[in-house]
């Protein structure tokens, strides 16, 4: 059974000083490390945000030479000068985007989504591309919409469906070889 009695007061002072002792106060990190993060912190968001705007910002207009620095004697007189006709890869690649068809045999609850391009022997034939563009969009359709799933599914097909492309737009064209590839840049199946 507890006693009772009081404790002397002596006791009682050994007591609560021992308690601090035993139990470790908090640490609280110090001011100067706090300080350090936050400028840290600053510092960062700054440059992010620095780096946003200089990404976002159009770039600077190259300058033209000053008149005086051009050589009027260096170029040949106006007679004398040959333009030459510089055809980019762009210039030989003829588009078809977002050509969607219902699948044979799905009973139209699915689709095919196609992005098609066509990469042209000469930029010239862009213009007969133009010309029959109703035709071609025409010929896409029949040719895509009578593919089932299987006849498209694998790498094999795919390429087989190139050919057949390239065979038709060719016939459309009159030309042999005005298509000399064919490329799927986009084929969802959905």
């Amino acid at each position: 059974m507890p006693d009772d009695k009081p404790q002397p007061l002596d006791e009682l002072l050994e007591n609560s000083e021992e308690t601090p002792d035993e139990e470790q106060p908090e640490k609280k990190p110090p001011l100067r490390k706090i300080v350090t993060l936050g400028v840290i912190a600053c510092v960062a968001v700054g440059a992010a945000w620095a780096a946003a705007e200089m990404l976002a910002a159009e770039p600077a207009a190259q300058e033209e030479p000053p008149e005086n620095m051009v050589d009027e004697n260096a170029l040949p007189p106006d007679d004398e000068i040959k333009v030459r006709e510089v055809s980019t890869s762009e210039d030989r690649l003829y588009t078809f985007e977002d050509t969607i068809v219902n699948l044979h045999g799905t009973e139209a609850r699915r689709y095919l989504k196609t992005t098609i391009v066509f990469a042209l022997k000469n930029p010239k034939l862009r213009k007969d591309m133009d010309d029959h563009n109703v035709q071609l969009l025409d010929m896409l359709n029949g040719v895509l919409s009578s593919k089932t799933i299987e006849d498209i599914d694998g790498f094999e097909k795919k390429q087989q469906l190139k050919r057949e492309l390239r065979a038709e737009v060719n016939s459309l064209l009159g030309k042999k070889d005005a298509v000399s590839q064919v490329y799927f840049t986009e084929m969802i199946i959905q």
